[in-house]
C-alpha cells in the first residue's frame, strides 16, 4: 500500500509477514518521526490478512482496507487513534476481489479500487459517504473487464482535479508468457457526482 503522512509528520507505511501455515499472513502498519529514515512502532492491523492500504480521514481517524488470506476478499478496519488501536475487520468485497487501493476525495468521499478477478477480470471502484463504515457496492464502477486471466489488478488511484481519478492497473495477458506479456495500463474517468 501506500505510504501516508499524518497531520503532525508521522510517515505510516502498511507491511505484512507470512509467517507459515499455522500463524499465517499478518498485516502491520510501521511508523517513522524522521521522514522515512528510521521505521519502527509496529502495530498489528490483523491476522491472516496482507497487502493493506491505508488512507487518513482527517484528525487522528485513519481507515485500512486489507485482503484476507483466505478467500481474497477485501475487509476493512478503522482507527481514531492514528493507527494505534483499530477496529474489528468488516468484509467489503467478495471473494477474489482484491487487493484495495484507499484515496480520501476532495469532495470528502472515499474511493476503494480493487482487483477483479472473478469475470469478467480487471478492475472495479465503490465509493463511501460516511467515511467507510459503508460502501455503495450497488454502485460497483467497472474501470476495466477485460482482463484475459486472474493474473491482473492492483490498482492504485490518484484524483487529478475535482473528481476526475487516473487509476492504474496491470494485466498479464499470455500466463505463458509472463512476465513479457505484463502491462500496465490507464483508466481516466469521473467519479459520479454526488446524489
Amino acid at each position: 500500500g501506500k505510504i501516508i503522512q499524518l497531520a503532525d509528520g508521522t510517515v505510516i507505511m502498511p507491511v505484512y509477514f507470512e509467517f507459515g501455515a499455522e500463524r499465517g499472513n499478518e498485516s502491520y502498519i510501521f511508523r517513522s518521526k524522521d521522514g522515512g529514515r528510521t521505521w519502527g512502532e509496529p502495530t498489528l492491523l490483523g491476522k491472516h490478512y496482507n497487502e493493506t492500504a491505508v488512507v487518513g480521514l482527517g484528525g487522528a481517524a485513519l481507515l485500512a482496507a486489507m485482503r484476507s488470506e483466505k478467500g481474497g476478499h477485501v475487509a476493512v478496519i478503522r482507527s481514531a487513534d492514528s493507527g494505534q488501536t483499530w477496529s474489528a475487520a468488516v468484509q467489503v468485497t467478495g471473494d477474489s476481489e482484491h487487493p484495495a487501493d484507499l484515496i480520501l476525495l476532495k469532495d470528502s468521499r472515499i474511493l476503494l479500487t480493487y482487483g477483479e478477478r472473478n469475470p469478467p477480470r480487471g478492475a472495479r471502484a465503490v465509493l463511501s459517504r460516511d467515511g467507510g463504515q459503508t460502501w455503495d457496492m450497488t454502485g460497483k464502477i467497472i474501470l476495466a473487464d477485460d482482463c484475459p486471466n486472474t493474473d491482473c489488478g492492483y490498482p492504485s488511484s490518484v484524483e487529478i482535479s475535482d473528481g476526475k481519478i487516473v487509476s492504474l492497473y496491470y494485466r498479464v495477458d499470455d500466463l505463458s508468457d509472463a512476465p513479457a506479456s505484463a502491462r500496465c495500463q490507464a483508466v481516466l474517468w469521473r467519479v459520479p457526482e454526488r446524489p
